[in-house]
């Protein structure tokens, strides 16, 4: 407080010379040593991608790192002093090679496992919001056969050298900056979509038919479409299946068939893919077909059966998988076999994208299947069943009472044309299992904050210890907005000083219904004021109420509440109000249709002005952590002064004697520390006190000048200027402000 009651009585003119007489402190921050281009890595296998699923980024191209330097001024008014400070900032234009094939979008981008980009189907507006802002950094190829250069890559290369990159989907990052990644690239990684939809700015993925996959991995490896047959598994459908260029079509395959229990054989001249879920009758070998064999030889046994030692089979099954819900990230699902003595464990990795409850039926398939399979049977069959083949279910029997489906495995065809069987127990219900498992939870909201929301308001002082001359600053942001550093520029642009360090978000809204006018003497019991914020309000007891611990902004009029009631989602109402705070009487009957709110006890930064500061327009940003000065559109602004202008005077009152003198009185009223205190007068908050009283009648106006509450004009004086004695006048009252001139006044018809 010393400081500040000493530069007020030194002046403007005292600090500008005390500033040159201040040497300058520089400070500078971090500076990279190396701006050379990051490497590319070269000879990763491409992905392809069927479905949906996350992908880690190949870098594959970018410029050397940018280096920018700017310089901020803090303290130190006018011509010297202060600290001026040097600061480094980087960016890079880089791009990531994602996968081979035409997709549809990328829907979530995560920077060093920082989810910064998501326009999934379950992305709240605010998202949304902020996804559109991060990808005007960004520009996105979807791998088309169509697909054009890159203007930036052309003109950092050349046109001629610049590959479209026709039948890859990359993503380019231009000018990106680099603080919050230590400057140095990120790490990327993206959710890509290749089946599936755009809608209301919405990315929607579409599961993907497995006979659409399997008919891809086979024709890149030289079938035909006519050689391959894949009708009975079309029906199947996976979320996401990532295959890279060094994973043969086989193995590709054979992770397909764990999963989704199908099978591949070879029938009529075709590669046939079947469902082990078998469809119609089973076909019914009698007891009496069994065990044939050439004439003259032994007939073999009837029905072989071998089976597998318990001890040998797994009493618990892990599958470790690509979970859907879990950001893609690897869990497991685990089934176990009650009541077994066993200690065998069986794990089961899938490159495939499955949600908790399919892993966790995979799980229990396998698990129950791995038992049924310990029984294998054998037996051989005439000629006449030639039909037969893998995949075909059949019914033997083998005794009047007895039958056993078998799921043929292997059928050969001697040279004798006996057909040799092979087999396992067939039951459709293990294949059909469900479970449903808990899925993870996992925040689809960003992570990265958006730019500041910043708002400048020109106000009466709200407490009387803020700084006297100056503007409130009222910031907000999306859910992940924490704070922001504010500067200001009063050379339109030049150059900008840092002046204050927003920490707390403002709550603020939108008023639903119009406050009605009401006196500024009495609680206002009558009136209910809707509003809808983007924060949380509060009731608060009756002597915080009269003490303002709620003050809000509402259009031009300053408020207190008492009652905040939740009416639904963050609208609340708002009840008992003390109406015209802090001089803004003059608002009360001027309010409109959805006005602003704003909330103003404890959620504005204070920034004090300067008197060159007046009506004169500066600019103002707001930067979060790592945001550079010159990507941040600037909030012109223009102060009058409000905090500055005197209050109306009150009580105002007028008066004639018998022969027509009048007396016109009125009490004062201050801006700063106006409480009414035993054995003191109200503190006078201006230079010195001076009042403009303007008398008007019959269009002539008298103005006078005079230095206490109170002013006498005489009968013989108001003949002398209106012609004669007026039968009534117009007094409009204010006080003087050596600073901003005249503020607010009080009319009085007499």
């Amino acid at each position: 407080m010393a400081t500040i009651a000493l530069n007020l009585a030194i002046g403007f003119t005292a600090n500008y010379l005390l500033g040159l007489l201040t040497p300058t402190q520089k400070q500078e921050g971090a500076r990279l040593s190396d701006l050379s281009a990051p490497k590319s890595s070269y000879g990763s296998a491409v992905p392809k991608v069927y479905g949906a699923s996350r992908l880690a980024g190949n870098l594959m191209w970018s410029t050397p790192i940018k280096e920018r330097v700017s310089t901020t001024r803090s303290g130190g008014k006018g011509g010297g002093g202060g600290v001026e400070t040097t600061n480094y900032t980087y960016s890079c234009n880089f791009a990531f090679l994602l996968c081979s094939g035409e997709i549809i979008g990328v829907r979530k981008i995560w920077l060093n496992s920082k989810l910064v980009y998501n326009v999934s189907p379950e992305a709240d507006a605010d998202t949304i919001t902020a996804s559109l802002k991060f990808a005007e950094k960004v520009r996105f190829y979807n791998g088309s056969s169509t697909q054009g250069q890159d203007s930036l890559m052309a003109s950092v290369q050349g046109v001629n050298d610049t590959p479209a990159y026709r039948g890859r989907a990359y993503i380019l990052f231009d000018d990106y900056p680099l603080e919050e990644f230590g400057n140095r690239l990120p790490a990327v990684s993206c959710e890509v979509v290749t089946y599936g939809y755009w809608s209301l700015g919405r990315l929607y993925s579409i599961d993907v038919s497995l006979g659409v996959v399997i008919r891809d991995l086979c024709l890149q490896v030289g079938f035909n479409t006519t050689e391959v047959n894949t009708t009975e598994i079309d029906s199947m459908l996976i979320k996401g299946f990532v295959v890279s260029q060094s994973l043969n079509a086989r193995d590709a395959i054979a992770q397909l068939q764990k999963a989704y229990f199908f099978d591949a054989l070879e029938s009529g001249g075709k590669l046939k893919f079947i469902n082990q879920v078998r469809g119609g009758s089973p076909l019914t070998i009698p007891r009496t077909d069994l065990a044939t064999a050439e004439e003259g030889q032994e007939r073999p046994d009837l029905f072989k059966e071998t089976r597998q030692q318990d001890i040998e089979l797994p009493d618990e099954v892990t599958i470790t998988y690509v979970d859907y819900d879990f950001s893609y990230q690897q869990n497991t699902q685990t089934a176990q076999r009650q009541n077994s003595p066993n200690k065998n464990k069986l794990e089961i990795r899938l490159d495939l994208v499955l949600t908790a409850s399919q892993a966790l039926a995979v799980a229990r398939k396998t698990i129950f299947l791995e038992w049924s399979k310990r029984r294998r049977f054998e037996f051989s069959l005439p000629l006449r069943y030639s039909t037969v083949e893998p995949g075909d279910v059949v019914q033997v029997n083998l005794h009047s009472s007895t039958q056993q489906n078998v799921y043929l495995s292997k059928v050969d065809v001697g040279a004798n044309f006996l057909l040799q069987c092979e087999g396992i127990p067939y039951d459709p219900t293990l294949l059909t299992l469900t479970a449903v498992a808990t899925a993870p939870a996992v925040s689809l909201s960003l992570g990265n904050p958006s730019d500041t929301e910043l708002r400048i308001l020109d106000l009466p002082l709200v407490k009387d210890t803020d700084a006297p001359q100056g503007v409130y600053i009222a910031a907000t942001g999306n859910s992940a907005w924490r704070n922001a550093q504010l500067f200001i520029s009063r050379n339109l642009g030049s150059s900008y000083d840092s002046v204050a360090s927003i920490i707390t978000r403002t709550v603020l809204g939108t008023c639903v219904t119009t406050l009605a006018t009401a006196s500024e003497f009495y609680v206002d019991y009558k009136n209910t004021l809707r509003v809808t914020v983007d924060g949380e309000l509060e009731s608060v007891p009756e002597l915080d109420f009269f003490n303002g611990r709620n003050v809000a902004l509402v259009g031009g009029e300053v408020i207190y509440f008492r009652f905040a009631t939740l009416v639904s989602g963050n609208t609340y109402d708002l009840s008992t109000l003390l109406r015209g705070r802090r001089g803004t009487e003059q608002s009360i009957s001027t309010h409109t249709s959805g006005e602003d709110f704003y909330l103003l006890s404890g959620y504005l930064t204070r920034v004090a002005g300067e008197s060159l500061d007046l009506y004169t327009q500066r600019l103002y940003k707001a930067p979060i952590n790592g945001q550079a000065l010159a990507d941040i559109t600037p909030t012109a602004f223009t102060s009058t002064g409000r905090s500055l202008k005197p209050y109306a005077p009150c009580q105002v009152k007028g008066s004639r004697d018998t022969s027509g003198n009048l007396t016109i009185s009125w009490v004062r009223r201050n801006r700063l520390f106006g409480e009414l205190l035993d054995y003191q007068d109200v503190p006078l908050s201006e230079a010195s006190e001076s009042y403009r009283i303007n008398i008007q009648s019959g269009g002539l106006t008298k103005t006078f000048i005079v230095s206490s509450p109170s002013l006498y004009f005489s009968a013989t004086e108001q003949t002398s200027f209106f012609g004669s004695l007026p039968g009534s006048v117009d007094i409009d009252v204010s006080q003087f402000s050596s600073v901003v001139g005249f503020g607010f006044s009080t009319v009085l018809s007499i």
